[in-house]
């Protein structure tokens, strides 16, 4: 296989002298030592951890769902009980370094039989009550609990959205999104690849130098290398500007050596605050849950604020999301207003509340408590899982009416007792599974079960992806202490810098 990384040429003539010596470096070492690289993540290796994640995911029953790896390709197959468990399956896979690509063979069986008119009728009351996609054109069928969606809509997160809101409505097994999308004027291939570029370099979950877009007749090709299946997604995802298609990834490599810091150039340097600005103006532009002309964004040193009145409680966190996803972005504070065009009363808006709830399979079976008071909603009783309790208050955030959710609900978790030298290799261990940290600048120190994490991270999302790590390979309790912290390359620096001359805290 060839081993040589393909670096686009108008990408390379935009690098400094430092970037262009740190680019030739990387390819001479990858030459020489990728193939050795590779070989340390056997098959073996892949399904052993993956079946490890399966049991400490709250979301999957891990005997229900077996795993199989040849040459980097991963088999998911077994039987579950809803299909959000089937694809969160996938994504823990398609986050794995090693993984090239998945296979998901897995089959949905619900515990509790609906008809499909059933099904049909609570897919369709879904979207409508959902207050982004409650104004689409879209036609639901369902034959054999396998939904189908038909219609138009403007853009393609606007039918990945319709598939996301269908998907989590008991009883449905599959989703085939036949939607169409009726864009409003045609773009030049020009235009959409200048986008293209742009969102792949704007988003902290991509490594845009890897990656070289070709646009023809309104169809994307994406070629080049990404470090998880999981950062090819996303940069497919990206890749659905307005005018396009179609998008090809075929070409796009699995290289889970590109998440190396060594490659990495552009992605984490200082932005302005006006570069910022309008990144994150481009996001609300993409989100079919935000309305852009309803939230302000003032920038300052790269601390963000949001402001402004929205109709709803899921525009306010999707704006402060794709604020946080932003390259540049150290701060978010959300000042945002939601007050509902119509308000239910509080009994209407407990009732829908109580029906959302009923409709999702893993939170049928517990009691849980609802209240409601000027819009404000208050969730309280006792589930298995922390996963659980999230999942209540995602859905509650998700009606139309609600103000703010206010989630009590407590979750039994009993630690298991390991010693710390276990721990702490079992922390570094699930931190160099992840393509998403960077574990050489992370310090990991146990005492009695409490893991504490100290060093420098390029990101939130890393951030919050080493605790997460480290709560999965048994801590009692973690300590973040890590700061985030941006590259900086110049004549003069190497390594991790804040933009402003001292480390970033959270």
């Amino acid at each position: 296989m060839n081993t040589m990384m393909w670096i686009p040429e108008d990408r390379i003539e935009r690098l400094t002298l430092i970037k262009r010596i740190a680019l030739v470096a990387g390819v001479l070492f990858l030459c020489t030592s990728s193939a050795i690289a590779a070989r340390d993540v056997t098959d073996v290796d892949i399904t052993n951890y993956l079946e490890r994640q399966f049991r400490i995911d709250e979301a999957i029953a891990a005997d229900d769902v077996n795993v199989t790896t040849n040459d980097g390709i991963v088999t998911l197959s077994g039987t579950v009980d809803h299909v959000l468990v089937k694809d969160r399956a996938e994504q823990i896979a398609e986050a794995t370094v090693g993984v090239r690509a998945v296979i998901n063979q897995i089959l949905v069986s619900p515990p509790v039989f609906l008809s499909d008119g059933e099904i049909e009728q609570a897919v369709t009351q879904a979207l409508h009550q959902d207050p982004a996609t409650a104004a689409y054109d879209v036609n639901v069928t369902v034959d054999n609990g396998v939904v189908r969606l038909t219609g138009s809509v403007d853009s393609w997160p606007e039918k990945q959205l319709c598939t996301t809101i269908a998907k989590g409505v008991r009883g449905v097994t599959e989703v085939e999104n036949l939607l169409t999308i009726d864009y409003t004027a045609e773009r030049t291939d020009d235009e959409i690849k200048h986008e293209i570029e742009r969102r792949l370099e704007h988003d902290i979950r991509v490594d845009d130098n890897l990656i070289h877009v070709e646009v023809d007749d309104q169809d994307v090709e994406l070629t080049g290398a990404v470090g998880s299946v999981q950062e090819r997604n996303r940069a497919q995802t990206l890749a659905w500007v307005r005018g396009v298609e179609s998008v090809d990834t075929s070409q796009l490599e699995i290289r889970w050596w590109a998440r190396d810091e060594m490659r990495r150039t552009t992605d984490y340097e200082q932005r302005s605050d006006e570069d910022i600005e309008k990144t994150i103006q481009d996001a609300f532009d993409y989100d079919p849950r935000v309305d852009p002309g309803d939230i302000n964004i003032d920038v300052s040193h790269g601390k963000v604020t949001l402001s402004g009145v929205v109709d709803n409680l899921l525009t306010k966190r999707a704006a402060e999301s794709n604020a946080r996803n932003a390259v540049g972005v150290r701060r978010v504070i959300n000042n945002i207003k939601v007050r509902p065009i119509e308000r239910p009363d509080d009994e209407d808006l407990q009732e829908h509340i109580t029906n959302r709830l009923i409709t999702e399979p893993r939170l049928s079976r517990f009691d849980i408590n609802i209240s409601v008071y000027g819009g404000v909603v208050y969730l309280s009783g006792n589930v298995d899982t922390s996963w659980e309790k999230q999942q209540a208050e995602r859905l509650a955030a998700g009606v139309s009416g609600v103000v703010d959710v206010i989630n009590n609900i407590s979750y039994d978790h009993e630690w298991t007792r390991k010693p710390d030298h276990e721990i702490k290799e079992d922390v570094e261990n699930q931190l160099s599974w992840s393509p998403f940290v960077d574990e050489d600048t992370i310090n990991v120190t146990v005492d009695n079960g409490v893991v504490t994490l100290v060093g420098e991270t390029h990101t939130y999302s890393e951030r919050q992806t080493a605790e997460q790590k480290a709560y999965e390979a048994g801590a009692r309790d973690v300590e973040n202490r890590l700061n985030v912290a941006f590259r900086h390359y110049g004549p003069h620096h190497h390594g991790l810098f804040s933009p402003y001359g001292h480390h970033v805290p959270y």
